[in-house]
């Protein structure tokens, strides 16, 4: 039997978002298509399937977060 750390969190991070639509996974993985089976990155799982994902910095950027710190 497969354990949690042995597979890891981001199937189930994955399939939720697959499961309880419009949710985005926001991830710090790059995308590298050419990878195949357990060597996948989140996007790349998340393009294939139609899981809409986004990385750190759009997802700040979709939030309008700002800060009061000056340049």
């Amino acid at each position: 039997m497969m354990s949690l750390s042995k597979i890891g969190r981001d199937p189930f991070l994955v399939a939720y978002a697959l499961a309880v639509p419009p949710r985005c996974v926001v991830t710090v993985e790059v995308s590298r298509p050419a990878r195949k089976r357990q060597n996948r990155k989140v996007p790349d799982v998340c393009t294939s399937l139609g899981v809409q994902w986004c990385n750190t910095f759009t997802l700040i950027r979709e939030l309008g977060f700002r800060t009061s710190w000056q340049r």
